[in-house]
């Protein structure tokens, strides 16, 4: 995927380690790259890895952008620790552009998960055909989908 001028918001971004791969991926020396995460602290770390990214505090579930303000959204490894699956859904679609698309991971129900059972971490698995069934009803069409036994990756477009 060419990237060159599109603005892309990376929900969940974490240390901003995809948001990272992004700017690798763009030459544009405008500011296009957006991340979003809840916890003060990643921003913080991530802000020190990519001055050039505006980086804003938010939840996934009420996005502080306009309608239609980005052409790419990623959402990588989120969705599972998202009660409100189909809030979350409807806010990319929302600030999405029309035929735009986002890239939406997610883990598998797999025993590799148990780590996270045991340290307490409070997260939720979704069947793979219920996931893109919410995806569908919020309006996108699946245009790619790989997987592992871990987690799996859906190109998405609003439609």
């Amino acid at each position: 995927m060419d990237l060159e001028g599109v603005k892309i918001l990376d929900i969940g971004c974490g240390t901003g380690k995809i948001l990272s791969l992004y700017k690798n991926l763009s030459h544009e020396k405008e500011n296009l790259l957006y991340g979003i995460d809840i916890s003060q602290n990643m921003i913080r770390i991530a802000k020190t890895k990519a001055s050039d990214v505006k980086f804003v505090r938010a939840n996934a579930l009420t996005l502080p952008f306009k309608d239609g303000s980005f052409d790419f959204i990623s959402m990588i490894g989120v969705l599972e620790y998202l009660k409100e699956k189909k809030v979350a859904l409807g806010e990319i679609y929302r600030v999405l552009e029309n035929n735009g698309k986002a890239l939406v991971s997610f883990s598998q129900k797999n025993i590799l998960n148990i780590p996270r059972f045991l340290w307490g971490i409070r997260f939720y698995m979704y069947d793979e055909k219920d996931i893109i069934k919410q995806i569908e009803d919020a309006g996108f069409k699946v245009i790619e989908k790989r997987s592992s036994p871990i987690q799996t990756q859906l190109l998405c477009q609003k439609i």
